[in-house]
């Protein structure tokens, strides 16, 4: 009910609750440890307390969090020869196109909502470089896969090897 400061409180606790779930399990190294160390697991996380930064904005612990789950990210599963992020380790051999793309995200929520302080767009654009052309495969990914497949959007996975997965498997 609108106007329910009550009502409101409750969901402000619970907010905080789950997002304390993340800050207070996460590592001295920025890991968030409930969960597995795959990026898509530290993503979703990352995107979990930022949102909750949104209700409760007084905590800038959340962004701290955050702000040290990048720094780990960059750390343990960044390439910087390419941009790519791996997907288990930091010598994986499958970049995932939503890797890049919620990393992307989560980089650029993290500065808007630091107002600028956490600045981690030009890791951002890397991520984005490495869709387009700075892969293995050495193929913008969206074009490529219209050229060859009649369909605007990135191919799924790209290996180390230079394959990556089309329809019809993997080329």
């Amino acid at each position: 009910e609108y106007g329910n400061t009550i009502l409101a409180n409750e969901a402000l606790t619970i907010v905080n609750n789950y997002a304390s779930t993340f800050v207070n399990n996460q590592s001295s190294s920025g890991q968030w440890n409930n969960g597995s160390g795959a990026i898509q697991t530290q993503l979703k996380r990352n995107f979990a307390v930022l949102l909750s930064y949104d209700v409760s904005p007084d905590s800038s612990s959340y962004l701290d969090a955050v702000k040290d789950n990048i720094d780990w990210i960059i750390a343990n599963r960044w390439l910087p020869a390419t941009g790519g992020l791996t997907w288990t380790s930091p010598g994986g051999t499958e970049f995932y196109e939503c890797h890049q793309i919620w990393f992307m995200i989560a980089v650029k929520m993290l500065y808007e909502r630091s107002v600028g302080v956490y600045d981690y767009l030009s890791y951002g654009l890397d991520a984005w470089y490495f869709l387009t052309d700075n892969n293995y495969a050495n193929i913008d990914m969206y074009v490529h896969n219209y050229e060859n497949h009649s369909a605007f959007m990135s191919y799924r996975q790209v290996w180390s090897s230079g394959s990556y997965q089309t329809d019809n498997g993997i080329s």
